[in-house]
């Protein structure tokens, strides 16, 4: 899986909305100042979660965050992610966006 896969990212706090590229074969998020993605959402653990891309797909996994990780409503552990998940975090939501492109190709 290659190119400009994305997030968007919204705090339901400040309704503040950016975009996050994805570009490497893992990406951190948390509240940590040495997470790839910072979320200042305080119900966000410090290291709440890692997304691992690999040639074929995407996952998300849960790394002992407290108030846990959110796929399409679901709490998960760890779990494959797609074209248009929605993924929760404390009180930001994500949406993950593949183009069109490169979802037909994995």
């Amino acid at each position: 899986m290659r190119g400009s896969i994305r997030f968007w990212s919204l705090s339901r706090a400040t309704k503040k909305v950016r975009k996050i590229l994805l570009l490497a074969k893992s990406t951190t998020i948390g509240r940590a100042s040495r997470m790839n993605v910072r979320l200042r959402d305080p119900l966000v653990s410090s290291e709440h979660a890692v997304i691992i891309r690999d040639a074929a797909k995407l996952s998300i996994k849960d790394t002992g965050s407290t108030n846990g990780t959110h796929v399409n409503g679901r709490k998960v552990e760890e779990c494959m992610i797609e074209d248009g998940a929605k993924i929760v975090l404390g009180e930001t939501e994500m949406m993950l966006v593949v183009p069109k492109n490169r979802a037909s190709r994995s």
